[in-house]
């Protein structure tokens, strides 16, 4: 990479193709002060690594990958057979994904770890879009309401690191109003909570939760 945006740093190399900042006038230079610019060659480099990096730091991930530094880091270093003091920082991200995915197994609950099933028969059946895997289909038992449940540990790592909750659902039954889908609820410890966040009211009988919501037609 060329250091800065200075024409004798970064000049043009019409056999390649490149013209540099030796072919830039003050009609399209970044500014008159050419040396504290990056060049166009080393923009190259800066902004994509920069860009991976905040993926990686923001965008659902476990740890703070994107930042070398701290103990607790998944980090391996290696040093090069030589004299020079330079190393090689590898960074591996951690996911943890819980939930059903009929694109797995045989797609039954049970083969991906919900442990209580209840008030209802979960048929997996082929996914109609023809890429394969399955879809569950659902047929309530009369006068029961139909429960799956999962232990899920660390629950709160969602409010430290970020993550995402999705769900893909259909109502094959004819559409009608006030029509019962689905609720969702994940109950967190009071002690699990991480320091510096506060969950809103105190109801009586309530309790922290990252999910507590259901939903239903409204005509």
């Amino acid at each position: 990479h060329t250091p800065t945006n200075d024409p004798a740093d970064d000049p043009d190399i019409p056999a390649a193709g490149y013209f540099g900042a030796a072919s830039r006038t003050n009609g399209n230079w970044t500014s008159s002060l050419r040396a504290s610019h990056f060049s166009s060659w080393a923009r190259r480099n800066i902004i994509p690594e920069r860009m991976a990096s905040a993926i990686l730091l923001y965008a659902g991930r476990k740890s703070l990958l994107a930042a070398p530094s701290g103990s607790a880091l998944p980090v391996t270093a290696t040093s090069a057979a030589t004299t020079d003091t330079a190393a090689t920082l590898s960074y591996t991200p951690k996911v943890d994904e819980v939930g059903y995915n009929g694109r797995r197994g045989d797609g039954t609950l049970q083969q991906q770890g919900w442990k209580s099933v209840s008030g209802a028969t979960f048929t997996p059946k082929a996914n109609p879009d023809g890429k394969g895997g399955h879809v569950l289909a659902i047929t309530k038992a009369a006068g029961q309401t139909w429960t799956i449940q999962q232990p899920v540990s660390k629950g709160s790592d969602l409010l430290k690191y970020g993550g995402e909750l999705a769900c893909q659902f259909r109502l094959t039954t004819p559409l009608k109003e006030n029509q019962y889908a689905f609720a969702f609820y994940w109950r967190i410890a009071a002690g699990d909570i991480p320091s510096g966040v506060k969950f809103l009211g105190t109801a009586r009988d309530a309790w922290p939760a990252l999910m507590n919501f259901f939903i239903q037609t409204d005509g």
